[in-house]
């Protein structure tokens, strides 16, 4: 897995070979980006993508209103600022480092070129971005219709899932994520979050802590998704 998916049934696997990772390599150049730093920025002009090597990275989008949706939680092997391929000249979100963070950046026309020589890495492309529309379908068509407490769990769920530093279940998973980040990722407020979330505790679903939480059983969590009454939240 190379980003979080809300969608039980969309696992966004990393799509890049180690042959296209060394391609990428040879064009790019290493970048490293400490706990808090913008990889990308919302509006900045686009000139480059990135591959993350290692950290991890959201991409969040901010409205004319000022609200700011987190919508990608990248993992290692994702990539990052894909706008930079389409006709907007500018990225449309900003993506910032959770920890210290190292990509591989490589200018769009030298990425555009190494498309046009490697078909596997466009085909790599393809599948990334359709996971990513497939992600956004689910949340739009069948988040935005759920409870709170449903739509946090699902987020939950996604975020305790085995990846490549962790590849087996673990039953008690740390989520390194303040509970207005967790707001942002499901378009809900802090304080409802919170309550949520004390609500789940009581259940011994999760504890939470100060600035983050720890789901005590995924399976649990899942099961209450097929089929467990949810609360409003």
């Amino acid at each position: 897995m190379c980003e979080y998916t809300l969608n039980p049934e969309n696992s966004l696997g990393p799509v890049l070979s180690p042959s296209d990772i060394t391609a990428i390599a040879a064009i790019g150049r290493e970048a490293v980006f400490e706990a808090g730093d913008p990889i990308v920025e919302q509006h900045e002009t686009a000139a480059q993508i990135h591959i993350l090597m290692s950290g991890l990275v959201k991409t969040s989008y901010v409205n004319a209103a000022g609200g700011e949706t987190v919508i990608r939680i990248h993992l290692k092997g994702s990539i990052i600022g894909l706008s930079t391929l389409t006709s907007l000249r500018h990225f449309d979100a900003t993506s910032r480092a959770m920890r210290l963070s190292r990509t591989i950046m490589v200018p769009t026309s030298a990425f555009l070129s190494l498309l046009e020589v490697r078909p596997s890495l466009s085909v790599a492309l393809i599948r990334l971005l359709v996971g990513r529309l497939s992600d956004m379908h689910f949340r739009i068509g069948e988040l935005q219709h759920q409870t709170v407490e449903r739509r946090l769990i699902h987020l939950l769920v996604a975020l305790s899932s085995p990846n490549s530093s962790t590849p087996r279940p673990l039953k008690r998973t740390l989520i390194p994520f303040t509970h207005e980040e967790l707001a942002q990722m499901i378009q809900s407020r802090r304080p409802t979050v919170t309550a949520t979330l004390a609500r789940l505790a009581d259940r011994q679903l999760v504890q939470t802590l100060r600035r983050s939480l720890v789901v005590i059983d995924r399976a649990a969590l899942i099961a209450s998704l097929n089929g467990g009454e949810s609360t409003p939240g």
